[in-house]
């Protein structure tokens, strides 16, 4: 009986023990598993820090690209009201020319009139 007992005994002590050690392999893999979530953890805050200097730098391009065609087209829009200006001074110009020719055309036409009336 005591050795019926003793036999039993063993058998628990070794079933125990090999609980124990399937629960510490358990626990190795859980520790594997957390220690490879952490650095996958890891490599997305780095991805996302990068992510973010990334999309910091297109805004910088983007601001500076922006600011650059700005200038260029207001120095267009300049360059258009320069133009602009000098193509009305020679249309008033001309104008005027033209006012001054049919103006000096009607005094002679005047002139031979009152001539021809006065003879």
């Amino acid at each position: 009986e005591l050795q019926k007992g003793a036999s039993q005994s063993q058998t628990q002590i070794s079933d125990l023990r090999k609980e124990a050690s399937d629960a510490q392999t358990h626990l190795a893999d859980l520790k594997k598993e957390a220690s490879d979530a952490q650095t996958h953890l890891t490599d997305l805050k780095k991805a996302i820090l990068e992510a973010q200097n990334s999309t910091s730098d297109l805004r910088r391009d983007l601001v500076k690209t922006q600011s650059h065609q700005t200038t260029e087209v207001r120095q267009e829009v300049e360059k258009t009201r320069s133009v602009a200006q000098e193509l009305r001074k020679d249309l008033t110009l001309t104008f005027q020319l033209e006012v001054a020719n049919v103006r000096k055309e009607l005094c002679q036409k005047e002139e031979s009139l009152n001539g021809e009336i006065a003879a």
